[in-house]
């Protein structure tokens, strides 16, 4: 794979094919680490992360790597 971070480009190079709501969340999933990486954004990031929105993507992330495991098998 290329060596970038956004994680629609990603996806988007490869051939594999996920729902409208898996997309929407890798949308928002690509926001927080591409904004999570650069200093003048960690502030912005870190008050978004509450706890309840961690808990949700670490489960959906989980199911989103599940169901991509099984597509490349």
């Amino acid at each position: 794979p290329p060596r970038i971070h956004n994680l629609r480009i990603l996806l988007e190079n490869s051939s594999l094919v996920l729902s409208e709501d898996q997309l929407s969340f890798l949308n928002q999933l690509n926001t927080f680490q591409i904004e999570g990486r650069y200093p003048d954004y960690q502030r912005k990031v870190y008050r978004a992360a509450t706890p309840t929105l961690v808990e949700e993507f670490i489960l959906k992330s989980k199911t989103l790597k599940k169901c991509i495991l099984e597509k490349l098998v």
